[in-house]
């Protein structure tokens, strides 16, 4: 019989085994050849467009690009306008968070195809944040004093639009100033990987939810209502109150003008965009703009009708602004969650158009990308920004190739601050409204998303449904924690139903499958167990219970050997280690050999590096379950047969015959 492979302690050099300090100590050491080079390939990895523009292939790439572009600039204006209102905002503030935010992705983003700018989600969940923290903003003495020439008190003064308007900002840009920050840290500690532990009916679920809370808010606006938003936990059902109470005074004229632009908006966008599918589809949202702006000026509705309008666009680019010190620690929770909202909504983005498209991107560069764009446009009155899923399509479908559709689209939105914004001052905010409710479509059609998960995973709609509830009941950052909570205890929960299998072998072969398939024979006295999941503080009082059910139960009698295959054990811990040595020695105490196998390289290395398999009598871990049954066939069961006290000789004695 040939040699069989197995690996001994005592002979294997255990690599990495150096402590923590060590290993910081020679990374951080400066490297001796830090030359031009190495600040090349810093700057190249920060800035990828170092990389790509000099690559740019003109003739093939810039026709698409620049249609695209100009396609996406012009769905930029409505959706800016409208998704600026929607975080509370003057309108033209969404306009700001469409340009600022992706100048610094063109520089620094690895995808091709996603549009950075206003995302309802996002909005929805900034203008939140941003609702219950402006009031902590002190009012500035340049605008007390440009107050204070009527007599008026501090509290008057509060109530004034000026005042809350310019709270509200201060608020944003502190929000996201934090949110950048965070994206930046998040990058420099490397979490790329962060989204991989998210589960998508996490980010399906708080989507869905906040698509009810931006639904909600918008509702003032429909019917003409003025009423302060309500702030903190179940603020969807206050708000709902105040509605019902109010609905009354609605407006007729903000009640027919959103009808009509959601119903018209609808069907073009479902019976001639979707149904023809032309290369540039017909922007419709923009053309309701200017539409409704001219009627309303012409036709004298703000002043007849008492339409709310937009008011007052200044013209040209934002003045500088730095965040409020002492909103700081206010914020900064809000903002850690909607920095990971906004990297699991755009990294999922990302990744879904460069495998359609063959190309890599770099989560941690992602990171770094978002996080940036985010802290510099903090300092120009942007609130934070993030991937639209309805303008990426778009910019995919309409022949975008690189990142340069997204400078056509800034110089676009350049424009129009520059020139064209004080001509929007009549635009009702009730087409804004209809335009923000027009575009839920796509996210409120995820509740198909239960059908498919109640085939695949019950769990999974578990923790659909507990993360929309939380969301829409409670909030959207408690829905968003709920979510990972429950998904973390679903983990567990399945983490303790791991299974263990009983192997037999194929007959005249080296094959070993469950018992359950009826072509195989357990051999003679001997339990082959193979442990299903990752070996460690949360398994293995499961795999002990498991080992002790199978082996030391009531009906498993004369057994002399067990062998324990790892190959499914993708990790251990030091608890799992502790747990093996006590089935090793409960084993011992019942004169039963214990042999382990098939251990992943990781997962051996623990072992080895522990010493304690070593001294409770394992002294090899064999390279495959065949090995093991000859090993112990080999030197084991010769000393039992041998020894006339072992109650197990003659068992010993059968099952060396039977091999």
């Amino acid at each position: 019989m040939e040699p069989f492979l197995h690996l001994q302690f005592d002979r294997i050099e255990v690599r990495g085994n150096r402590s923590l300090w060590s290993r910081l100590r020679t990374k951080l050491q400066p490297s001796e050849g830090f030359d031009k080079h190495c600040c090349a390939r810093f700057f190249s990895r920060l800035f990828p467009i170092l990389l790509w523009l000099p690559q740019y292939r003109v003739k093939e790439d810039l026709l698409g690009d620049v249609i695209c572009g100009i396609t996406v600039g012009i769905m930029n204006i409505p959706q800016g306008l409208a998704y600026g209102m929607l975080a509370s905002l003057p309108p033209v503030h969404g306009l700001y968070v469409s340009f600022f935010p992706s100048l610094i992705y063109f520089m620094m983003g690895t995808s091709r195809h996603i549009s950075i700018g206003v995302f309802a989600v996002m909005s929805i969940m900034a203008g939140n944040t941003i609702n219950s923290v402006y009031h902590q903003v002190a009012i500035p003495p340049w605008l007390s004093e440009s107050l204070a020439s009527n007599n008026t008190t501090v509290a008057q003064m509060a109530s004034m639009d000026p005042v809350r308007h310019y709270q509200k900002i201060v608020a944003a840009v502190t929000l996201t100033f934090w949110t950048g920050l965070f994206q930046i840290l998040l990058g420099v500690f490397r979490c790329g990987r962060l989204n991989d532990y998210l589960s998508d009916a996490v980010v399906s679920g708080i989507t869905t939810g906040a698509a009810i809370h931006v639904m909600t808010s918008q509702l003032k606006h429909v019917f003409g209502l003025s009423y302060v938003e309500p702030v903190g936990a179940f603020r969807l059902v206050k708000t709902y109150v105040i509605i019902f109470e109010d609905i009354g005074s609605s407006s007729g004229a903000s009640i027919i003008t959103s009808a009509i632009c959601i119903f018209v908006t609808v069907l073009v966008k479902e019976q001639v965009n979707n149904r023809f599918k032309w290369k540039v589809p017909v922007p419709i949202e923009l053309i309701m703009i200017v539409l409704a702006t001219l009627v309303t000026y012409l036709g004298k509705l703000r002043e007849n009708y008492h339409l709310e309008v937009v008011g007052h666009i200044p013209s040209g680019l934002p003045s500088p602004m730095l965040p409020d010190g002492h909103l700081m620690l206010s914020i900064a929770w809000e903002a850690l969650v909607i920095a990971l909202v906004c990297f699991a909504f755009n990294v999922s983005l990302a990744r879904t158009f460069s495998a359609k498209h063959n190309y890599q991107i770099n989560p941690n560069q992602e990171l770094f990308a978002y996080g940036f764009a985010n802290l510099f446009s903090s300092f120009f009155q942007c609130f934070v920004s993030t991937a639209s899923l309805a303008r990426s399509l778009v910019q995919e479908g309409t022949g975008g190739k690189t990142q340069i559709a997204t400078l056509i689209s800034c110089i676009i939105i350049l424009l129009v601050l520059l020139f064209i914004g004080p001509l929007l001052e009549w635009l009702p905010n009730a087409v804004l409204a209809a335009i923000v409710l027009a575009n839920l479509k796509t996210m409120l059609l995820k509740f198909k998303e239960m059908k498919l998960l109640w085939k695949i995973s019950r769990m999974e709609i578990l923790i659909w449904v507990v993360t929309f509830l939380v969301t829409v009941v409670v909030d959207l950052p408690i829905g968003f924690i709920a979510g990972i909570v429950i998904c973390v205890l679903v983990t567990l929960s399945t983490l303790q139903r791991a299974e263990m299998t009983v192997l037999g072998r194929m007959p005249n072969t080296n094959i070993y499958l469950s018992v359950e398939d009826s072509r195989v024979h357990e051999i003679v006295n001997t339990k082959i167990l193979r442990f299903e999941t990752l070996l460690c503080y949360a398994t293995c009082e499961r795999f002990k219970s498991a080992v002790r059910g199978v082996v030391l139960g009531g009906g498993a009698a004369n057994i002399c050997h067990v062998v324990l295959d790892f190959s499914r054990v993708s990790a251990v811990d030091s608890m799992g280690v502790r747990a093996v040595v006590e089935i090793v020695n409960e084993m011992k105490k019942s004169n039963i050999v214990t042999s382990i196998c098939q251990c992943r390289g990781d997962v051996f290395l623990v072992f080895t590096a522990s010493g304690l398999l070593k001294d409770c009598g394992i002294e090899t871990i064999e390279a495959a379950i065949e090995d093991s049954v000859n090993f112990y066939h080999t030197h084991a069961a010769p000393a039992l047969v041998d020894d006339e006290s072992s109650p197990y000789g003659t068992f010993a004695a059968d099952a060396k015959d039977a091999i």
